[in-house]
């Protein structure tokens, strides 16, 4: 099990805060499920119609990862994203992405199993009224025990 905890960009929308659990099922190969929040500013006519809009999203897909035994292990991923907000009310669609997990070397079993990782993807979202595209930017920290490789 891997956890990721972040946050990044939503490219013209929003700022967003994440968190991703990956279950591996063989080294390089990773069922993951992720939740994230998107904060977006709406600007109003007024100063009583201007708010924050927050827009929770689910992600459910397939990780695969190159070099699992190693210190920075590049992969990339595919899921499905759906999205709920007020206009429109869902929005779901594929995405394709990349990224990098980089964790601290260390000889110390507890301190091995921090390091941070960084990603980018890309997709459309369906709706009811049009499809928009997703492009997004995400960094963060993680928790996932690994083994030194002699």
């Amino acid at each position: 099990l891997e956890l990721r905890l972040g946050g990044g960009y939503v490219l013209g929308t929003s700022v967003t805060g994440t968190l991703i659990a990956d279950f591996w099922l063989r080294p390089g190969l990773a069922v993951e499920l992720g939740a994230d929040a998107a904060f977006t500013g709406v600007i109003g006519l007024t100063d009583a119609d201007n708010r924050i809009a927050v827009m929770p999203s689910l992600r459910f897909g397939v990780r695969v990862e190159f070099r699992p035994e190693r210190l920075v292990k590049p992969y990339a991923f595919a899921l499905v994203r759906v999205s709920f907000s007020s206009s429109p009310t869902a929005m779901a669609g594929p995405v394709l992405g990349v990224g990098a997990t980089a964790m601290f070397p260390s000889g110390n079993p507890r301190a091995r199993a921090f390091g941070f990782w960084i990603e980018a993807m890309g997709g459309p979202l369906f709706s009811m009224d049009r499809p928009r595209g997703l492009f997004a930017a995400l960094a963060g920290f993680t928790l996932r025990p690994y083994v030194l490789r002699e």
